[in-house]
Order: structure tokens, then sequence, then C-alpha cells
């Protein structure tokens, strides 16, 4: 029984070991962080956009002014945008608009990269459909119903 113990506590730090190292091998040993957001960049991890709504990126902790490239896929394999952009002097990217969504883009999934040297990193995101608002119309016609059944049955308690 104790030979199956120590069997298993090697077999679970070594399944560790493994997991870090492939983690490290991921991050390239990059400690710079990517993701999408609005014109204002005030939002972090803007996963959820419109049609006609405009992705940007924003990016922290790479090099001092570092020429990157990046590319936008339609999951699972398609480029539909890239092009090439500069870290400031702190190592960071400011709300770069990098692609404006698109009625076909609706119910799709897409995967932004940012590539610095030797620095991958990932963000996803998705573009959905659009809540429906009833027309106008509609809310007026409800409320001018309900609003003529209530003058109605004060009217009517009157007589």
């Amino acid at each position: 029984m104790k030979k199956i113990v120590t069997i298993l506590v090697l077999l679970f730090l070594t399944l560790g070991f493994v997991n870090l190292a492939i983690a490290k091998d991921d991050d390239n040993g990059c400690n710079g962080a990517i993701w999408t957001t609005d014109e204002n960049g005030g939002i972090q991890d803007k996963n959820h956009y419109l049609v006609n709504e405009g992705v940007y990126l924003n990016a922290a902790n790479f090099d001092d002014d570092e020429e990157c490239t990046w590319e936008i896929k339609k999951l699972p394999h398609d480029v539909i945008s890239s092009g090439d952009i500069n870290t400031d002097s702190d190592g960071k990217i400011d709300a770069a608009l990098l692609y404006t969504t698109q009625p076909g883009d609706v119910g799709s999934e897409f995967q932004v990269t940012l590539e610095c040297d030797e620095c991958k990193k990932h963000d996803n995101y998705r573009v959905d459909e659009p809540e429906e608002i009833p027309e106008f119309s509609t809310i007026a016609a409800i409320v001018a119903l309900v609003g003529s059944l209530g003058i109605f049955m004060i009217v009517r308690k009157r007589h």
C-alpha cells in the first residue's frame, strides 16, 4: 500500500512539472498581456461586440518601442485582418483600432494575436446578434390600450 501511495505521489509531481513546462512554452517566457477593449480603452476584456463596432486592442508589459505584428482570425483558421503596430515608450498599446465588425461576423468567434519578437499573446471575442427592441408604435399602442382601459374603468365606476 505504501508503495502505491509513493508511486501516485511521484506521478502527480511529475504531471505537475510537465504542466508547468507546457504552460511556460505557451507563454514563451513573455510577461506581456493583451486584451480587447472599446475606443476609450476603458473596458478590459470586451469580449462581445455588435455589428459595426470597432475592436480595439490594449497591451501592457511588452518591451519599450517594440515593433509587433497583429492578426485577427475568424476561428478556426481564417485570417480576416492583420497589420503592424509599435508599443509605446512604456511597452504599452492603448486602444488601437484593429477591425470594425461586419454583418457576416455575427455568431462567430475571433482570436486576436499580438506577436512582438518572440512573445506571442492571444485574446478571443465574439460578435453577437443585436437585441431586438420593439418599435415605438408597438409600445405606444400598448400604453394607449392600457390607458384607455383605465379611463373606461374610472368613468364606469362613476356612473
